[in-house]
């Protein structure tokens, strides 16, 4: 069971580096009005850090398969 719990956090962690990525681009984007950059780099913040509380919990998961 903490196996698939394990997995399913990974999955969370590749979805939310993704958008971290995506929201990083934007906010890199000369082309866009400065207001949205800055949105968009909170929003990478934020992603980022949901991507570390993901793996954080995926590999917590990964050491109780592992003793159980």
């Amino acid at each position: 069971m903490e196996a698939i719990r394990s997995g399913v956090e990974k999955v969370k962690e590749v979805a939310a580096g993704k958008c971290a990525e995506k929201h990083t681009e934007k906010a890199n984007d000369p082309t866009l009005p400065v207001h949205e950059r800055v949105e968009h780099a909170l929003d990478a913040g934020k992603a980022q850090l949901k991507e570390e509380k993901h793996a954080a919990k995926s590999d917590c998961h990964a050491r109780e398969g592992k003793t159980s």
